[in-house]
C-alpha cells in the first residue's frame, strides 16, 4: 500500500554503450508535453485546461534508421512517484538490446514535476483536491497515449509498454484502453487487480516468513496494540519509533505494519528476520520492539516514522504542502477514489493489528480528503474493475510477470496463458525482480521469466508486427 514502485535505476550513459554498438546514443532530453487536464471529468476541459507533463527521451539512431522510417519504440509507464530522469534497469537493457529508437519514459500526472500548467510548479496548487479531481488512470492512460502520438505523429514505430507494480498494471490496462498503440507490454508484479478489500496482501506476508519471525512480528503488533490503549504508554511507543505524537492510533498502526511488508515485498525478509531472531531471541518484548526499530532504521532510514505518508493530518493540512511529495497526498488520493488495495487485517493469522480494517480504513481516506471522498469508492472500483478486467484482464499481448515472496502477487492477473505470464520461484524473490539490471548473479527464476518474455516479443509480437 505503500512503496509499490521499485527503486530508480540511473541510465547507463552513452559512454557504456559497448564499442561494437553500431548506433549513436544521443544524450537524455527532458520534453515537456502539455496535455489536457481533465478528459473524462464533467468539466471536460471546458477552459482548455493543461497539465505539464514530463518526458524523458533518448534517441538512438542507425544508418538503417536514417534510410527509412520505424523501429522499436520502448515506453515507461510513469509510476506513483517522481520520475528523477530516464530509467536504467531492465527496460533500458530492452532498448539497447531490440535496437530501439527512442527510448522514453513518462512522468505520471500529479507526480514530481506533471503538475497543471497553471500552477507553475507549486505542489501547494497543484494536488488541491480539486485539481485531484483529475488524478485516475484513464487519465494517465490518455497522456501515456499522447507521448506516443507525440514522438511517433504517423505511427510508424512499433511500441513496446514497460512497466512495474502500478505502472505494471497501467502497463497492462493500457493494452485495453489503447490497443492500437503497441504491439505489447510487460506487466512485471502488475497490480491489474485492483481489490478494495486486500486482506490477501498481510496473508502472503505471512507466508513468505518462517513461523519463529511470524511469530516475533505478531508479538510487536500486539504490544503495540496494547500500548496505544494507555495515553502515556501510546505516546512512548510512538516515540519510540520516531512518529509525531499527534499521529492517529489507525495512521501508527499502518506505519509499523508497512515496515515489515515492504521488507518482505522487496527481498528483504532475512535481514528482517535475522535482525528480530539473532544472535539469540530477545529477553523479553522490550529488547523486541528495540530490534524492530533498529531494523526500520537501517532498512529505510531514521526519520521513517516522522515523514507524511503515514500522516493523515499532514495530507489533509495544506501547510503541510511541502511535504506531499514524493507519493504521500496523490497515491493516497488515487487509492481513496480508484484503485483502492485497501489492506485490512485478515480474520485468522494476522500479522498487522486487527484494527485495520475496512471502516478505519475508509475513515483515514475521510480524514485526509474530506468526510465524503470514500463514500463512493466502493462502487467507482467495483467499475474500474468491471472495465479493465480485475485480475481476467481481457487483452492480449501483455506478459505478466510474477515473483514467489512478492505479497502483491495476490493482486496480480490469474489464469492467464502459459506463454503470456512467469512465476518466478526463489527465496527472497520481491517485487518486480526483474527490472532491476540483469546481472549473472540474478535468481535462476528470475532469468527465466526474461527470457519467456523475450522469446514471446521477439518471435511474436515483433514479428507479427513487422
Amino acid at each position: 500500500m505503500h512503496h509499490l514502485r521499485i527503486p530508480f535505476t540511473p541510465p547507463a550513459s552513452s559512454d557504456d554503450l559497448d564499442s561494437s554498438d553500431p548506433r549513436t546514443s544521443h544524450d537524455v532530453k527532458l520534453e515537456v508535453i502539455q496535455v489536457p487536464l481533465a478528459r473524462f471529468s464533467r468539466r471536460r476541459n471546458q477552459n482548455n485546461e493543461t497539465l505539464d507533463l514530463h518526458v524523458f527521451v533518448r534517441k538512438y539512431t542507425t544508418m538503417q534508421q536514417t534510410q527509412k522510417p520505424g523501429g522499436i519504440g520502448i515506453l515507461v509507464m510513469g509510476g506513483e512517484g517522481p520520475l528523477p530522469g530516464l530509467p536504467g534497469g531492465y527496460a533500458e537493457t530492452l532498448a539497447e538490446k531490440y535496437n530501439a529508437a527512442l527510448y522514453v519514459a513518462a512522468e505520471h500526472r500529479f507526480y514530481g514535476n506533471s503538475l497543471p500548467t497553471a500552477c507553475k510548479g507549486s505542489v501547494a496548487c497543484g494536488l488541491t483536491t480539486e485539481n485531484l479531481k483529475h488524478l485516475n488512470v484513464q487519465e494517465a492512460l490518455a497522456d501515456h497515449a499522447d507521448v506516443i502520438k507525440t514522438f511517433d505523429p504517423n505511427m510508424e514505430m512499433k511500441w513496446v509498454a514497460v512497466g512495474g507494480s502500478y505502472s505494471g498494471g497501467l502497463s497492462a490496462w493500457f493494452r485495453v484502453a489503447y490497443p492500437d498503440l503497441t504491439v505489447g507490454a510487460l506487466a512485471s508484479s502488475g497490480v491489474v487487480n485492483a481489490l478494495f478489500d486486500f486482506p490477501q496482501f498481510d496473508t502472503a506476508v505471512h507466508g513468505a516468513i518462517d513461523t519463529n519471525c511470524a511469530m516475533a512480528l505478531h508479538q510487536i503488533t500486539s504490544e503495540v496494540d496494547d500500548r496505544l490503549k494507555l495515553a502515556h504508554p501510546a505516546a512512548n511507543i510512538k516515540k519510540m519509533f520516531g512518529a509525531p505524537q499527534h499521529l492517529a492510533d489507525t495512521d501508527f498502526r499502518y506505519l509499523v505494519a508497512d515496515a515489515f511488508s515492504m521488507g518482505v515485498q522487496y527481498g528483504h525478509k532475512h535481514f528482517l528476520c535475522d535482525s528480530l531472531l539473532k544472535p539469540s531471541p530477545a529477553s523479553d518484548i522490550n529488547e523486541l520492539l528495540e530490534r524492530y526499530v533498529t531494523w526500520i532504521s537501517k532498512q529505510y532510514g531514521s526519520s521513517y516514522g516522522a515523514g507524511c505518508f503515514y500522516d493523515a493530518e499532514c495530507i489533509r493540512d495544506a501547510s503541510s504542502a511541502d511535504k506531499w511529495q514524493p507519493t504521500s497526498r496523490a497515491w493516497r488520493w488515487q487509492k481513496c477514489t480508484q484503485v483502492a488495495y485497501l489492506q485490512s487485517a485478515p480474520v485468522s493469522s494476522a500479522l498487522r493489528s486487527p484494527s485495520l480494517n475496512l471502516i478505519s480504513l475508509i475513515q483515514e481516506c475521510n480524514q485526509m480528503f474530506g468526510e465524503e471522498t470514500a463514500a463512493e469508492l466502493a462502487e467507482t472500483n467495483r467499475a474500474f474493475q468491471k472495465r479493465f478486467g480485475g485480475d481476467h484482464p481481457r487483452v492480449d499481448h501483455v506478459f505478466y510477470s510474477q515473483f514467489s515472496d512478492d505479497p502483491w502477487r495476490e493482486a496480480g492477473a490469474h489464469d492467464v496463458a502459459d506463454e503470456a505470464s512467469c512465476l518466478a520461484v526463489c527465496d527472497g524473490c520481491g517485487h518486480c525482480s526483474d527490472l532491476r539490471t540483469p546481472t549473472n548473479d540474478d535468481p535462476a527464476g528470475v532469468k527465466a521469466c526474461r527470457a519467456k518474455f523475450e522469446t514471446l516479443l521477439a518471435k511474436k509480437w515483433l514479428a507479427s508486427a513487422a
